[in-house]
C-alpha cells in the first residue's frame, strides 16, 4: 500500500470514527432529553394522581383518576349527587350504584367532602324554615340532600296534588324516603 493510500485511508478512519462519537454523543442527548421529559410526565402524572378529591365537586375527568372509577361509575357518582344533594361524608359514596366498600377504601386516602350543608350551616343562612308549599325548587336545592331531581319531583308532586300538610306527604313524593325527609325535617315547614 503506498504512503498516499494510507494517507487516505487513515482519513475514512478518522472521519468514521468523529462520526461514530458524534452519533453516540447525539443518541445520548436524545436519551437524556426523553428520560427528562418521561420524569416530567411521571412527575405530574404522580401529582395529579394523588391529589386528593373532593367528591362534591369533582368533574368527571378526575373522578376517573381514582382507582377502580372509570367513566361510566364517574358519571354514576355526579348523577348521585345531582339527584340527592352533596354527600355528607366520603362513607356516602358507597350508596352510588356499582361503588362498593372496596373502592372507598382503596380512595379513601384520596378523598375528602368539603362544601357539606350542614344544620348549623342552614340555620345560619335561613333563620326561617322554608315552606314547602310556597317555595321554589332553586330554594328547595339548599336544603340537605335535595338535588336538582328531588326538588324538581316535590314541585311536580305539590302542583299535581296541591299542598303538602304534613311530613309524611312528602314521602309520597317519588326519590324521598325516611332519610330524605329525616335530613330536611328541621329545615321545612308547611
Amino acid at each position: 500500500m503506498s504512503l498516499k493510500e494510507r494517507a487516505i485511508l487513515f482519513i475514512i478512519i478518522i472521519v468514521l470514527i468523529a462520526g461514530m462519537i458524534v452519533s453516540l454523543t447525539e443518541e445520548n442527548v436524545r436519551v437524556n432529553s426523553n428520560e427528562d421529559l418521561k420524569n416530567t410526565v411521571d412527575e405530574k402524572k404522580d401529582m395529579y394522581f394523588s391529589q386528593v378529591v373532593d367528591i362534591n365537586t369533582a368533574d368527571r375527568q378526575l373522578l376517573e383518576t381514582l382507582d377502580g372509577i372509570g367513566e361510566k361509575k364517574a358519571i354514576a357518582i355526579i348523577e348521585f349527587r345531582e339527584n340527592n344533594g352533596s354527600f355528607q361524608s366520603i362513607e356516602d359514596i358507597v350508596g352510588v350504584p356499582g361503588i362498593g366498600k372496596v373502592t372507598l377504601e382503596k380512595n379513601r386516602d384520596r378523598l375528602k367532602v368539603d362544601n357539606v350543608f350542614t344544620e348549623e350551616d342552614h340555620t345560619e343562612k335561613n333563620a326561617d324554615k322554608l315552606n314547602v308549599n310556597t317555595c321554589t325548587a332553586e330554594e328547595l336545592v339548599s336544603l340537605p340532600g335535595i338535588g336538582d331531581v328531588k326538588a324538581k319531583a316535590i314541585m311536580e308532586y305539590r302542583n299535581a296534588n296541591g299542598s303538602f300538610s304534613c311530613f309524611e306527604d312528602l314521602l309520597k313524593v317519588k326519590g324521598i324516603g325516611e332519610k330524605t325527609l329525616g335530613s330536611i325535617k328541621n329545615f321545612i315547614t308547611f
